[in-house]
This record gives C-alpha cells, sequence and structure tokens, in this order.
C-alpha cells in the first residue's frame, strides 16, 4: 500500500466520474463504484463544489497528484471504472490513453481481461485511507 492524499483521491474520484461519462452510459456498476468511492472518502458539501468547480481542469490536477503510486492508482481506478460495464469504448480507450500520455507514459494498462480484479485492489486502497 502507498501513501494517497485527500487531494490524490479527489482528483482520482474526478477522473473517475469523467470516464463514467464519456461513453455517454452511466451504467449501474459505474454508480456503484462511485457511490463506495465518495463513501469511502468521506466527501462533505465543500468537496463536492470543489470538485464540481475542478471538473473543467482535469489535466491541470494531474500535476497536483502525489506521487508515481498516485498516478498508478489514478490508472487502476480509470480501468476499474472502464471495465464495470464490460465493454472498451471506445471514448473511454482514448481517455485513459491521454491520460496516461499526461502522466508521462509511465504506466503499462494491463490487458482488458485483468480489469475486473482492478475494482477490489482499488476498493482495499480506499478502505486503507478511511
Amino acid at each position: 500500500m502507498g501513501d494517497l492524499t485527500r487531494d490524490d483521491l479527489k482528483t482520482t474520484l474526478l477522473f473517475a466520474l469523467h470516464i463514467a461519462r464519456v461513453d455517454e452510459d452511466f451504467a449501474p456498476t459505474e454508480k456503484h463504484i462511485l457511490s463506495k468511492f465518495i463513501d469511502l472518502v468521506g466527501l462533505d458539501e465543500a468537496d463536492r463544489g470543489e470538485l464540481a468547480d475542478a471538473g473543467r481542469s482535469l489535466a491541470l490536477r494531474l500535476n497536483s497528484l502525489s506521487g508515481e503510486f498516485a498516478r498508478a492508482f489514478l490508472i487502476k481506478t480509470l480501468c476499474a471504472m472502464a471495465h464495470a460495464d464490460n465493454l472498451m469504448h471506445s471514448s473511454e480507450r482514448a481517455f485513459l490513453e491521454k491520460v496516461q500520455a499526461l502522466l508521462g507514459g509511465t504506466i503499462d494498462l494491463p490487458p482488458f481481461e485483468e480489469w475486473e480484479n482492478l475494482e477490489a485492489e482499488v476498493m482495499k486502497e480506499l478502505a486503507a485511507h478511511h
């Protein structure tokens, strides 16, 4: 387990919300993951307002991630969200590739078939920081 700051968690949540919407199909499993994420992170109303405002500058938030573990956690979360409906939409793949490129391309994406395991890993990590 690595260290994730509260800001890392907020940034990851913003990106998770974006990838959930990018395919224009907000699946029930995506809603479930996001709900667990929000509950585990414990966002209050002020945090939610901050996140709503920050959504307009997603790429800028990548610079605020605290380190390699936070960057890897972000990618893992995005993969888990993209897999939630068991389909890899081209819009999701494009978003993941864009994020990966903005992060410097140092994080390898696991094969899509392995992404279903990532939800449990993400939830375990969140629980460790709760």
